[in-house]
C-alpha cells in the first residue's frame, strides 16, 4: 500500500505570525530549558472580601529571549478555576508552559477569592446571588488590571500587545468572557449592587481596580474552558471576536447551553460554551466548539494529553487567525490538531513519485506528478476541511489557487486506497 505524504502549502500572507515554521502549532518548537518562568510577578493590590488588602500575582513564561529571534510575541493570559472560592494560578502552569514552548507568552493570574457560598440550593437567597457576582466582578477587575500590566511592561516580555488573547477555566472562562463582551459602564450597570455600600465597600469599575495603570488593549480572541455568560446580548457583531470552546454536554455546573448554577433556579440563568460559541459564530466571528459527548465538567483536563489536546487544537486556531484562513468548526469527537508544516517532502516509496513547487507559493503551484494513474490531489484548511480536489495527470500540471484566502494549508497526495497520515 502507497503511503499518503502530506506537506504544508503556505500561501503568503501579510500575518507577521503566520510563518513558514512550525511556530504556534501541535508541535512544540521550543525545549523545555529554553523557556523562562517568572513566578509571583505582583500586577496589583486589591481589598479583599473581608477588606484586607491582597497582593495580585501571576506567572509568566516566555521562550528565552537569547534564543528567541522574534522580536515580540503574541501573549495568552489565563485565569483558572475554583469557583471564586478556591483554586491556584498555579494549577495552570503547565498549561502556560506548553503555550511558551510554541513560541506564546503565556500568563497565569491570581485572582482574589470568597462569597458566601452555601450547598444547599433552598438555602440560596438574592443576597448569595448578590455576593457570587460580586465575587465575579472582583475577578473581571483582576483579569483587566493584569492585561493593563501585561501591556504596560510590554517590551520587557516582548509581548506584541495587537495580538492578545485570553480565557480560563471554569470560574476563569466566566472572567473571561465577560471581560470579552461587556464593556466596563455595562458591567457597572449590571450589577449596581457591586458599588452599593450595602452590600460591601463598592468595587468602582473594573478598568481601574487593582493598580494606577493606564493602558488599553483588545483581547483579539478567546480560550473558553467550560465557562459562562450571564447574557448572550451582551455579544454583538460590533464585539465578536474569535473563540475556541470546550466543554462537556451534560456539565451541570455550567451548563453547555443555557441553565442554572449547578443546576439550581435560585440562581440567574447563565449560557455557557455552546450558546457563546453559535452567539459568537452568529454575529460574524470564528468559533471552533468541541463538545465532549456524555462529559461533564471539566472535560478535556483529568489527564496530561487531554490538556494538551486543548493546548494544540488552540495553538492551531490562533494560528489560523494569524494566518486569516480561521473556518468555524463543531467537533464531538477529539480530533488531533495537525496544523504543522512538513518541511520533509522525500518520498516514503518508489511508488510514489511527484514535486509540488513553490512553497510558499502566493497562489499558483505546479506539480509534476510521475505516479501511476488514480492519484488525487487535496488541500485542506488548518481546521481540516476539504477545500479543494483534483485528480492529478501525469506528468505537470498547474494549478490557480487564488480562490483560497491567504494563510496555511495541508496538501495530501494519494489514492483512494491509501489512508491519511497526520504527520
Amino acid at each position: 500500500m502507497i503511503s499518503l505524504l502530506m506537506m504544508a502549502l503556505f500561501f503568503q500572507s501579510y500575518g507577521q505570525y503566520c510563518t513558514d515554521d512550525n511556530r504556534f502549532t501541535e508541535i512544540a518548537v521550543f525545549a523545555n530549558d529554553q523557556i523562562h518562568a517568572d513566578t509571583s510577578v505582583v500586577y496589583g493590590t486589591a481589598p479583599m472580601i473581608s477588606g484586607e488588602t491582597q497582593d495580585l500575582i501571576m506567572n509568566i513564561f516566555y521562550p528565552g529571549i537569547e534564543i528567541d529571534p522574534l522580536p515580540k510575541r503574541p501573549l495568552i493570559v489565563l485565569m483558572h478555576s475554583g469557583m471564586f472560592l478556591s483554586g491556584s494560578l498555579n494549577t495552570l502552569d503547565s498549561v502556560c508552559f506548553e503555550f511558551s514552548k510554541r513560541g506564546f507568552v503565556a500568563v497565569t493570574v491570581e485572582y482574589r477569592k470568597g462569597w458566601d457560598y452555601v450547598d444547599n440550593c433552598q438555602s440560596v437567597t438574592l443576597n448569595t446571588v448578590i455576593s457570587a457576582n460580586r465575587a465575579l466582578y472582583r475577578g473581571i477587575q483582576d483579569l483587566h488590571a493584569s492585561i493593563r500590566y501585561l501591556t504596560h511592561h510590554a517590551e520587557d516580555y516582548h509581548i506584541d500587545t495587537s495580538w492578545i488573547f485570553s480565557g480560563g477555566v471554569s470560574a476563569g472562562a466566566f472572567a473571561a468572557v465577560d471581560l470579552a463582551f461587556i464593556t466596563p459602564q455595562e458591567l457597572f450597570d449590571l450589577w449596581p449592587y457591586c458599588n452599593n455600600s450595602l452590600y460591601g465597600d463598592p468595587l468602582g469599575f473594573i478598568n481601574n481596580s487593582g493598580n494606577a495603570l493606564t493602558d488599553t488593549f483588545s483581547i483579539k480572541g478567546l480560550f473558553h474552558n467550560w465557562g459562562s455568560i450571564i447574557d448572550l446580548d451582551f455579544i454583538k457583531p460590533s464585539n465578536a471576536i474569535p473563540m475556541i470552546g470546550f466543554a462537556g454536554d451534560l456539565d451541570i455546573i455550567s451548563p453547555i447551553d443555557s441553565g442554572f448554577f449547578q443546576g439550581c433556579e435560585n440562581y440567574e440563568l447563565m449560557f455557557g460554551t455552546e450558546a457563546i460559541c453559535n452567539r459568537v459564530n452568529q454575529c460574524g466571528a470564528c468559533t471552533e466548539m468541541n463538545k465532549k459527548l456524555h462529559g461533564g465538567h471539566g472535560v478535556y483536563n483529568l489527564t496530561y494529553e487531554q490538556c494538551l489536546y486543548r493546548i494544540q487544537r488552540t495553538s492551531c486556531f490562533f494560528k489560523s487567525l494569524f494566518c486569516n484562513s480561521c473556518a468555524s468548526s463543531f467537533h464531538t469527537d477529539s480530533l488531533p490538531a495537525k496544523c504543522s508544516i512538513i518541511t520533509d517532502i522525500s518520498l516514503p516509496t518508489e511508488k510514489l513519485s511527484f514535486t509540488l513547487s513553490p512553497n510558499p507559493s502566493t497562489g499558483f503551484i505546479t506539480i509534476q506528478n510521475n505516479s501511476a494513474i488514480g492519484v488525487k490531489f487535496k488541500v485542506y484548511n488548518i481546521q481540516g476541511a476539504l477545500v479543494f480536489e483534483q485528480a492529478l495527470v501525469t506528468g505537470q500540471q498547474s494549478y490557480d489557487l487564488n480562490f483560497l484566502q491567504a494563510g496555511l494549508y495541508i496538501v495530501a497526495i494519494g489514492n483512494k486506497k491509501e489512508k491519511l497520515l497526520l504527520l
